[in-house]
C-alpha cells in the first residue's frame, strides 16, 4: 500500500485524532522544558539559600550569646553587692567624661 491509498482510507475522525495527538505531543515537550527550566531555577534558589546558611548560623549564635549575656546580667548585680561590688564600665567612662568637661586645663597634656 502506498501513503496516499492509506490516507484515503483514514477516516476524518482519525485524522482530526492524528492531528490531535501530534499536538498534544507538542504541547508535552514544551511543558517537559518548561518544567525542566524550573527546576533549573529552583536548584539556583536553593544554592543561593544554602550559601547563607553560615551566615545565620553566626548570626544565631552571637544572638543566643547576647541573650545568654542578658540572662546572666542580674545574676551578676546581685552578687556583686557590699565593697566588692564593681561599677560598670559605661559609669567609668562617664565620670572620665564628667571630669574632662568639668575641668579641661588638666586634658591639656594630653594632646
Amino acid at each position: 500500500m502506498s501513503k496516499e491509498s492509506k490516507d484515503r482510507q483514514l477516516t476524518y475522525f482519525e485524522k482530526q485524532r492524528d492531528l490531535l495527538i501530534t499536538e498534544i505531543a507538542t504541547s508535552m515537550d514544551t511543558v517537559l522544558n518548561n518544567i525542566n527550566a524550573l527546576n533549573r531555577s529552583l536548584e539556583g534558589t536553593v544554592a543561593v539559600g544554602k550559601e547563607f546558611e553560615s551566615v545565620a548560623a553566626l548570626w544565631a549564635n552571637f544572638y543566643d550569646a547576647k541573650a545568654q549575656m542578658e540572662r546572666m546580667r542580674p545574676l551578676d548585680t546581685e552578687v556583686m553587692t557590699g565593697s566588692d561590688a564593681v561599677e560598670p564600665l559605661s559609669t567609668d567612662v562617664e565620670k572620665m567624661d564628667a571630669d574632662i568637661t568639668s575641668n579641661p586645663e588638666s586634658n591639656n597634656g594630653a594632646n
